[in-house]
């Protein structure tokens, strides 16, 4: 049986192995969203999550459920663009 104090240790080096993996996974969306110039609070609204999860997230800090945040925000940051160019494209036609 394991010890709280091994089980603690455990934790802290899987996230010392994964860190940097976290932040380079993180890292796109966060330089996404600040070129975008949108704040912070409401693309978590618009995932449904909370600013600290996304903070957590985009600086590849653990958070639970991160692949699931990471293709939700793949796909929110896709709509988002092609709302964009349908915009610029209808007003090309106006």
């Amino acid at each position: 049986m394991h010890t709280y104090e091994e089980a603690l240790k455990k934790k802290a080096a899987f996230i010392i192995e994964n860190q940097k993996e976290w932040y380079q996974r993180g890292l796109p969306f966060k330089e996404a969203r600040e070129e975008k110039g949108l704040p912070m609070s409401f693309v978590a609204n618009e995932l449904g999550i909370s600013p600290g999860r996304l903070k957590r997230f985009e600086n590849g800090d653990p958070v639970s459920d991160s692949r699931l945040i990471e293709k939700a925000y793949k796909m929110w940051l896709d709509n988002w663009n092609l709302t964009g160019e349908m915009q610029r494209t209808l007003n090309r036609y106006r």
